[in-house]
């Protein structure tokens, strides 16, 4: 590591990351997380539901939710489960590994600017269950299993999905391939997952520079963020050889890379232009000598992936 000030940052964040390990032991589990909406107002938490429930349907195509659908990682706002029933979805289950704050009267008023919107836009897909349903019912409906993380569920729980989606979660999961693994067995015949994964520091140790985080121990590192759930540090190429591993189908769109603060646009990696991509590649390869061993021996072409979005398909449909 390139200094004593970040060294002793990483000490801060073991302990901070400590703290909220004890307090989870002790019964605590909310701990100030899950709080992001509640800052919100009703109408910035709707347009936040319409721009990633509508991300994933452009991506997917028109009829992305139908069937059963799961999301991990919703935080303290289920309105987007609303937008998944109206547009299709027959039953909507959520995941949360923290013990978010749910407010039961404000998520009435995000789902009901969501509905309006709908009606002024869009025929519902009218379904008889949802178009009979009050707000109150179509909450009642969803199945949010939350203070336990994703994982340890799925291992026990029976279900089958048609859909599974994440925005920006899986960087915040210790070991995120056994739970790849779990969603994808998880699916139906046929059925699909998006995953947006966020690979930058989120602001750990950024003061020392975008890729400073990749000089910290790999021991150490995982002492800062195991129970906090700061990134983990996992690269796309750890990603990228799972998804080649499956008997399925999957795609790659790509969001930032390494130096771009402004999104590409979720474009597949081959409409890239080549100059952003040298640019990005550039920036690892003077970074790389202070890179840990093991994330040395990635290629820059996959240490400079930052966000992108994985597309499974299963087979068998």
């Amino acid at each position: 590591m390139s200094s004593l000030r970040q060294r002793l940052a990483c000490y801060a964040y073991v302990m901070s990351d400590l703290a909220l390990g004890l307090g989870r032991r002790l019964g605590i589990k909310s701990l100030g997380s899950g709080k992001r909406h509640a800052r919100y107002s009703p109408e910035k938490s709707a347009d936040y539901a319409e721009w990633y429930v509508g991300l994933f349907e452009e991506i997917l195509g028109g009829g992305a939710y139908h069937g059963d659908v799961c999301e991990l990682g919703p935080g303290d706002s289920l309105a987007g489960g609303v937008l998944m029933r109206a547009r299709g979805a027959e039953s909507v289950t959520f995941f949360e590994r923290f013990q978010s704050q749910h407010d039961r009267e404000r998520e009435r008023l995000v789902a009901e600017i969501l509905l309006e919107r709908e009606k002024e836009k869009r025929n519902f897909v009218r379904q008889s269950r949802f178009a009979s349903q009050s707000i109150d019912g179509i909450f009642n409906d969803f199945r949010l299993i939350q203070g336990v993380a994703a994982e340890d569920h799925l291992r026990s729980d029976p279900a089958a999905y048609d859909l599974i989606i994440s925005n920006s979660v899986f960087q915040h999961v210790l070991d995120p391939v056994p739970l790849l693994q779990l969603c994808y067995d998880r699916l139906k015949p046929g059925g699909r997952m998006l995953h947006v994964i966020d690979l930058r520091n989120l602001g750990l140790l950024k003061r020392w520079g975008e890729l400073a985080w990749m000089d910290t121990p790999p021991a150490l590192h995982r002492l800062m963020v195991q129970n906090t759930g700061r990134p983990n540090r996992v690269r796309f190429q750890t990603y990228r050889q799972w998804a080649e591993s499956l008997d399925g189908d999957f795609s790659v769109l790509i969001r930032h890379l390494v130096g771009n603060k402004e999104a590409l646009g979720d474009i597949p990696a081959a409409e890239v232009s080549s100059e952003i991509w040298d640019a990005s590649r550039e920036l690892v390869e003077v970074a790389r000598p202070h890179f840990t061993p093991t994330l040395r021996s990635h290629s820059a072409s996959d240490h400079a992936v930052a966000t992108f979005l994985l597309c499974v398909t299963k087979h068998g449909a």
